[in-house]
């Protein structure tokens, strides 16, 4: 027996539209016509594995990309995003100083 769409909406916190996105990109594979969908336990895993790159800061873009390399080394990728991720925080800052600053003064 699968898991419906309510179940993994409830348990994992990704939505009816969010599943089909990820059935359209490819990245789940498609109902089939079927009338309603059911998640099997190596479907989960990929929402779940999908879920864990999205909270680490992957686009749905890099995580299609990343499924499509066969030769894709995790901790290449993570060591890359970590650099990625600190520039934004870095810009982020930035703008956000300035902007305290301008409210300060005016």
């Amino acid at each position: 027996m699968g898991y419906q769409v309510k179940w993994v909406e409830e348990n994992l916190g990704v939505t009816r539209k969010a599943l089909r996105n990820f059935e359209r990109l490819g990245l789940m594979p498609p109902n089939e016509g079927r009338a309603y969908r059911d998640y099997s336990d190596e479907d989960i895993d990929k929402i779940w594995a999908i879920r864990l790159l999205q909270g680490m800061g992957y686009s749905l873009k890099e995580i299609v990309d990343i499924s499509k390399d066969e030769n894709f080394d995790f901790d290449t990728s993570i060591v890359k995003k970590i650099e990625e991720l600190e520039e934004k925080k870095s810009m982020v800052e930035k703008h956000l100083g300035y902007a305290q600053n301008i409210k300060l003064t005016g």
